[in-house]
């Protein structure tokens, strides 16, 4: 079992929009963990690329930010849980 820790806002926004996401294997208060060996390579290549798109993106609206910062989370998250 390979496990990276990530942001709950991020992953919240993709399931929202009914976007392909990684198994989850357990839930913290702000986080989730995510099961990265069993979840299929497409969909966590999937998610990857939108959280890199999302957290180097400038966007324009101030509200937007927080999405920002749980992206850049997610980006480092699942680049930790990789070893990358």
């Amino acid at each position: 079992m390979l496990l990276a820790r990530i942001p709950k806002r991020f992953y919240d926004t993709c399931v929202k929009y009914d976007l392909p996401v990684p198994v989850l294997q357990r839930e913290t208060l702000r986080n989730y963990f995510i099961d990265l060996a069993a979840t299929d390579i497409e969909d966590l290549c999937n998610f990857m690329w939108r959280a890199n798109l999302i957290s180097t993106t400038d966007l324009v609206r101030p509200k937007d930010l927080p999405l920002q910062q749980s992206a850049r989370a997610t980006r480092a998250g699942l680049k930790k849980g990789l070893d990358l």
